[in-house]
């Protein structure tokens, strides 16, 4: 079977043969504009996205993420029960059930070291998950806030939605957990601090 030829709006396809240069037969008729053969698939302006700015789904840009890599996919994996578990501390933070919460936050804080290995992924994505990691460790068992938890489940969709965002986006998300009196830097960096202080 022949290889399908794309045929855009503007008279050209996806072998790169100019429009006379096609073997006779192959024109369709003028008001499409383009060029077609019975294999040619033609895309038409309106099939086109909206915006080139537009946000897609990692699910609709990966529709086979085992098969596009094994960090994303793994990453996908962790970020989808991370977002469960923020969702149940929410909840529970809805019906007043702090123990419920602070159990559900303490199980998404578990997979965090597992989602730190796919880092592989990009710098940005490192920056996010060490960012809650120490969040977490610096709080020393305290519990979070029902607006913390909320704004731990923002930046986990948002990474699960981009998991190549830049290093400027990923500081950017973690300034406003920052805001919120959560301390992103290791333990140790104020330990550190103090010694060059004494």
């Amino acid at each position: 079977m022949e290889p399908e030829i794309i045929v855009y709006p503007n008279g050209h396809d996806s072998t790169g043969i100019p429009e006379g240069s096609r073997a006779p037969g192959t024109r369709i008729p003028e008001e499409t504009g383009a060029s077609a053969t019975p294999d040619t698939k033609i895309i038409r302006e309106s099939e086109a996205p909206e915006s080139p700015s537009e946000q897609i789904p990692t699910e609709e840009l990966y529709p086979s993420i085992e098969n596009v890599s094994a960090d994303l996919n793994a990453a996908t994996r962790l970020l989808s029960l991370c977002l469960e578990n923020a969702d149940q501390a929410i909840q529970a933070h809805r019906e007043q059930d702090s123990i419920e919460a602070d159990d559900a936050l303490q199980r998404l804080q578990g997979i965090l070291p597992e989602l730190f290995c796919c880092r592989t992924l990009g710098d940005g994505f490192g920056i996010i998950v060490n960012g809650l990691m120490c969040a977490f460790q610096n709080l020393r068992g305290a519990p979070l806030t029902r607006t913390q938890t909320e704004k731990v489940r923002q930046i986990l969709v948002k990474l699960r939605s981009e998991p190549f965002l830049s290093v400027d986006n990923a500081v950017e998300a973690l300034q406003d957990l920052e805001q919120l009196e959560l301390v992103i830097e290791p333990p140790e960096f104020s330990y550190l601090a103090d010694m060059l202080n004494e």
